[in-house]
């Protein structure tokens, strides 16, 4: 595990501010108590990359690095100074996974014949997350968009990222090196995406807070994805304050992707952080999955440490119902009903979404139409 710490007085007194467990508000404070700017911020989390990800424990986690960032970053704090803060987000450095298109850094799906490949311009949610003052600083490994790796943790442009905290162990699958990034306090927040569990799994494994928003929350337009209805991006970070001021910042519609129209009439008229309450869990019914438990093999130390998170949720207040049974062999079901390859979930979504047209097609002697066939053959749909 990384225990380096880094502190900085926030004035006089024994006051300090510590990177690894600062939320956007403990900087934004440092910020205007003037102990912290935005540059110095980037080049702590520049230093940490040099020291863990590119020597040291050799993380690998990062990608490409944002060339501009410390620039960037003197820009914001002039501004800062001048006008104040466009947003919480401003001078806040942002790591993404890299199947988010960014001007300024290639965009590869960690796909070694993506190499150095500029897209034009940024993708929607990059584009809101710069317009709020936000400094993208790093783009992120994560499981091969296209390519076959090692593991699930690898892509053939990166190679495998490792966790943080133990380094023989995966840091989730898909957005790893988010979620690596983050537990080694390479950013201070992220984005990754999913379409099963790519976001749970990495903020699982690399004990974060991650938030898989409903499918049209967020826009994919400048993002590659595979499936039309159930892909989605989201933010990734140390806190759920965190996550509330990112996702303020990037939810909402698109018309550059449609599938957001979901999204219209059905957000809070108020910021997401308004709706963070300490006192939430009291009274909410959270179940536990008895299939869980038969998964194997069986680590007694990870048993141990969901039978602690799970008591957390009835020491706040929450009624826990252990256990609630599919009445399944769960483990054998998963074994033999695989996820979907990518190229699977895309022919399923084509289907519905394509349009259908009728064609003449030949029935014995006579014509007839059905629909997107070719003429003297059936059609197919």
């Amino acid at each position: 595990m990384l225990e380096t710490m880094d502190k900085l007085a926030t004035g006089a007194g024994s006051t300090h501010f510590d990177l690894t467990t600062a939320s956007i508000a403990d900087i934004n404070a440092a910020f205007d108590a003037g102990a912290l700017t935005s540059e110095q911020l980037v080049q702590i989390y520049l230093d940490r990359i040099e020291a863990y990800d590119e020597a040291g424990p050799k993380i690998n986690a990062v990608l490409a690095l944002n060339g501009m960032a410390l620039e960037t970053a003197r820009a914001l704090d002039a501004e800062r100074k001048a006008s104040g803060p466009r947003s919480p987000l401003h001078g806040i450095p942002v790591i993404l996974k890299d199947v988010f298109d960014t001007a300024d850094m290639p965009t590869t799906g960690g796909y070694t014949p993506l190499k150095d490949v500029h897209p034009t311009k940024d993708c929607t949610i990059v584009e809101r997350l710069r317009n709020a003052g936000a400094i993208m600083l790093a783009k992120v490994n994560l499981s091969d968009w296209f390519g076959n790796p090692d593991t699930m943790a690898s892509s053939t442009l990166g190679g495998s990222t490792l966790n943080p905290f133990a380094l023989d162990r995966t840091p989730g699958w898909s957005s790893a090196g988010t979620g690596a990034g983050l537990a080694a306090h390479f950013g201070t927040v992220g984005l990754g995406s999913e379409t099963g569990f790519s976001i749970r799994t990495p903020t699982s494994d690399s004990n974060l807070f991650g938030l898989s928003t409903t499918s049209g929350l967020i826009s994919r337009a400048g993002q590659m994805w595979s499936y039309m209805t159930g892909e989605r991006g989201g933010p990734m970070a140390h806190s759920v304050y965190d996550l509330a001021a990112t996702l303020d910042i990037i939810a909402g519609f698109d018309s550059d992707d449609l599938w957001t129209a979901n999204s219209l009439g059905k957000m809070p008229m108020e910021s997401y952080v308004s709706f963070i309450n300490p006192d939430g869990l009291k009274g909410a019914r959270v179940g536990v999955l008895k299939e869980a438990w038969d998964f194997s093999p069986v680590d007694p130390a990870v048993i141990e440490m969901a039978k602690q998170a799970i008591g957390v949720f009835s020491e706040n207040g929450a009624v826990v119902i252990e256990p609630v049974s599919l009445g399944i062999d769960l483990p054998g079901y998963l074994a033999n009903n695989g996820f979907p390859a990518r190229f699977e979930r895309v022919a399923c979504a084509a289907v519905p979404l394509a349009p259908r047209r009728r064609v003449p097609v030949q029935d014995g002697g006579g014509a007839a139409f059905g629909p997107r066939g070719r003429a003297g053959a059936p059609g197919r749909s």
